[in-house]
């Protein structure tokens, strides 16, 4: 009786527990957020490529905490199911197609160190195939052939009797015959010439060069007077520059040259926006952050942070 019992407390509890989304078997592309992270498990990194047209999997399978996925510029053309407008538990996943090549950036709403980038490369052009055709030409030869016989006889008879009574009389008789035979004979010819073979080049792929910088970690709440966050560059002699506005009003602004790997930064705001935050005890800033290099994809991104005193 008592093994009855725990078997049926067993089998309600395993009813009871919600089934963990998991990636799309059938997406070329797979991102899986993590506690606190985004993973690409072909290549352990926060960044995915596929072709355009192709779609990138995206879930939050296992874990304690509440994420998401936002799109800083460029977004899907469509996601299946609709991906979660707020940071939510573990469970959910939607697939989402890109159809336009580029560099799409995303971060979780609830954590602004957590990024990661879709790179959507242009679709390859097949190579046409050539197909050889022959073609019959006919080449007519006439042969004429003429051969002319003629043949001619001559018979002559005399015949003479004389008569005391009557006169002589003489007969002749001729006969001509001529036969021509001609013959003409006329032999045609075809010969087959193949068509010469057409050969089409192979069209260039191209390939979209690799963002000039990634994964911005620039948390959406600060305290004191000045704005801090890092991001990783991704080529040598790259310049970053840091807008913060205040509205349409400048808070504070830095441009300087930086290497590759983690580039930090800190801007310190200005008098008139430091008064404003001793005055309002809060502020809501714009913080636009821009780096370009000699080679790669100009990198820009635009977040929103709130600083306390």
């Amino acid at each position: 009786m008592r093994r009855l019992i725990a078997g049926i407390v067993l089998a309600a509890a395993l009813v009871a527990i919600p089934a963990l989304a998991s990636a799309d078997p059938q997406a070329p592309g797979v991102m899986v957020a993590f506690d606190y992270g985004f993973n690409n498990p072909a290549n352990n990194t926060s960044t995915v490529t596929i072709n355009a047209g192709e779609t990138v999997s995206f879930s939050y399978p296992d874990g304690g905490s509440f994420h998401n996925v936002e799109f800083d510029a460029g977004e899907p053309d469509s996601c299946t199911p609709v991906l979660p407008a707020d940071p939510s538990p573990t469970g959910w996943q939607a697939t989402c197609r890109f159809n336009t090549p580029g560099n799409y950036t995303f971060v979780c709403g609830a954590h602004a160190f957590m990024t990661g980038t879709v790179v959507v490369q242009g679709a390859a052009t097949p190579t046409p195939t050539a197909t050889a055709t022959a073609t019959a030409t006919a080449t007519a030869t006439a042969t004429a052939t003429a051969t002319a016989t003629a043949t001619a006889t001559a018979t002559p008879t005399a015949t003479a009797t004389a008569t005391p009574t009557a006169p002589a009389t003489a007969s002749a008789t001729a006969t001509s015959t001529a036969t021509p035979t001609p013959t003409a004979t006329a032999t045609t010819t075809s010969e087959a010439t193949a068509a010469p073979v057409a050969t089409t080049a192979p069209q260039p792929v191209t390939i979209q060069p690799s963002p000039a910088a990634s994964a911005v970690k620039l948390a959406a709440s600060q305290k004191g007077q000045a704005v801090k966050g890092s991001l990783t560059v991704a080529a040598a002699n790259s310049r970053l520059k840091v807008e913060v506005l205040r509205g349409k009003t400048v808070a504070a602004t830095s441009t300087k040259t930086v290497k590759p790997g983690n580039a930090p930064f800190s801007l310190t705001l200005n008098s008139a926006a430091k008064k404003a935050l001793k005055h309002a005890g809060k502020l809501k800033l714009t913080v636009k952050i821009t780096v370009t290099s000699a080679s790669g994809t100009p990198f820009t991104v635009t977040k929103t942070v709130t600083l306390k005193r």
